[in-house]
């Protein structure tokens, strides 16, 4: 086939589809290697350095529109999931061929199709110039003499993040350096996402620090023997305010109050005012773990106390909830030792099972809908719509809500990985050996397995978010103790 003859074929093909079939993904259609090779190949690359989009860190690795560099710039890809998040509405049709337009006050995050199969880095070669009419905001755009031309690329238009089109054309802002890599931002931040995410991953770790917009809330020294206390500070950690005497982990900074689990008092769960007035019991006793969600409180109930455990759990173990004040309680999940209990969206996530074989498993908000999601999972932690999780205490993997897709992003040949968190597309984690004389240093890699890197050594027992600075429980002679990490210095300080 000659390239006239194959560019002709592709025209033909581009005048039949319909506006439906650009709606989707804004595929324009099937194009067969032999099709591409018939225009002229350009050369394209896919990003080495970090990309986010509406504060969503991107996974490039294992994306099945990965951004591209060419000529030393970004590539976006037009899917509808793009367009969607970056506040652009599309149309197609055979005659005037793809249009995009800036639309107000719709953007978001950006949903990601991911593959375990897929393995971008390096160079790509099947992009070709886009063979169709392109309009921006009614102005056609003439592509063949563009210096940086549209480009089809895995059947998907891919649009050049110039000035032009970033600034001029959609009104994004744009932003890069050398560390945090290049990042679009088509609509204002929306802060409780950020809330509702440090909340969860400080949950996750077990609850001894909480913090708002103003203050942090925590337990300072968590040791079984006391003295024990609540503390408030403010974000920089001065004026600090003493708001009671217990041992309080899972501690829930919600509205005007605090909701936690005493360990010194057989596991009961309290409440208090963010001032340390009003300081109420409420009727849970043998709790092993927290979770305030609007209304409700989800809470597990063991067989015994983490820290007391003279005093068994009168009631079984397994998944309750109740109000905040107290009332309604009732039993969701009737069977079983359940832990490391993960609230996301409308359903809990937990983890279920003998130590060491836990299989991970979700229901919905009212207990329903019980189902197992993946096997062998140690630690998990949730953000962005993808499970984070280690599998048999050693191999960091990613999987998809409903458990359809799974992709291995760390494989080590002996455990211990755990102390999951997140931060500003990074996956936060201890690994190494435990015991007295072994070494677990804090270490993280990005959300697509890459840049793995050692943050600092120490021995954390859980890590912990407050504003922009990290804190971490470290055990000494008995006691997990806090202390505090600003990410820009090059050690933690107590």
């Amino acid at each position: 086939m000659t390239k006239q003859k194959g560019v002709q074929r592709m025209l033909r093909k581009l005048n039949l589809w319909t506006a439906a079939a650009a709606a989707g993904l804004l595929m324009l259609g099937p194009i067969t290697n032999a099709e591409a090779a018939a225009t002229e190949a350009v050369e394209v690359a896919f990003p080495a350095f970090p990309v986010t989009v509406n504060e969503t860190a991107l996974d490039g690795v294992h994306s099945l529109y990965p951004l591209l560099l060419h000529k030393g710039v970004t590539y976006f890809p037009m899917t509808w999931n793009y367009t969607s998040a970056l506040g652009l509405s599309v149309s197609w049709n055979a005659e005037d061929g793809l249009s995009l337009t800036k639309t107000e006050g719709i953007c978001g995050p950006v949903p990601q199709t991911l593959s375990a199969e897929l393995k971008n880095s390096g160079r790509a070669a099947d992009a070709v110039p886009v063979p169709f009419p392109v309009t921006v905001n009614g102005k056609a755009v003439d592509s063949p003499n563009e210096t940086y031309p549209l480009l089809l690329y895995r059947n998907i238009t891919y649009f050049p993040m110039t000035w032009r089109f970033t600034k001029e054309e959609f009104g994004w802002q744009a932003a890069w350096d050398p560390v945090s890599g290049y990042s679009i931002q088509s609509c204002p931040v929306e802060a409780a996402a950020g809330k509702r995410l440090q909340t969860a991953l400080n949950l996750s770790n077990g609850g001894q620090l909480a913090a708002d917009e103003k203050w942090i809330y925590k337990n300072p020294v968590r040791n079984s023997e006391g003295p024990h206390s609540l503390v408030r500070t403010e974000l920089n950690g001065e004026h600090p305010l003493k708001l009671s005497d217990d041992l309080a982990m899972y501690i829930n900074a919600s509205g005007e109050w605090l909701h936690y689990i005493a360990y010194d008092q057989s596991g009961t769960i309290l409440k208090i005012r963010k001032d340390g007035t009003n300081r109420t019991i409420l009727p849970a006793t043998g709790v092993g773990e927290l979770w305030a969600d609007g209304e409700w409180l989800y809470y597990t109930k063991r067989t015994q106390q983490p820290e007391s455990r003279e005093n068994a759990s009168s009631s079984p173990p397994g998944i309750y909830r109740m109000k905040t004040d107290g009332t309604g309680g009732v039993q969701l999940n009737p069977s079983g030792e359940v832990k490391s209990l993960y609230v996301y969206s409308d359903r809990i996530f937990y983890l279920k099972g003998e130590q060491g074989k836990e299989g991970l498993y979700s229901m919905k908000l009212d207990g329903s809908d019980d189902r197992k999601v993946q096997e062998r999972v140690t630690d998990f932690i949730i953000t962005e719509d993808w499970i984070y999780y280690v599998r048999d205490g050693k191999d960091l993997r990613k999987i998809s809500l409903d458990g359809s897709i799974d992709i291995p992003l760390l494989e080590q040949e002996k455990p211990y990985m755990g102390r999951l968190s997140y931060k500003d597309g990074w996956i936060y984690f201890a690994a190494g050996a435990t015991g007295i004389h072994g070494s677990l240093p804090l270490e993280r890699v990005r959300l697509d397995g890459t840049g793995r890197e050692t943050v600092f050594e120490a021995r954390p027992t859980a890590i912990y978010w407050a504003g922009e600075a990290m804190y971490f429980a470290q055990w000494s002679l008995g006691s997990h103790v806090l202390y505090e990490h600003q990410l820009k210095e090059p050690a933690p300080k107590p």
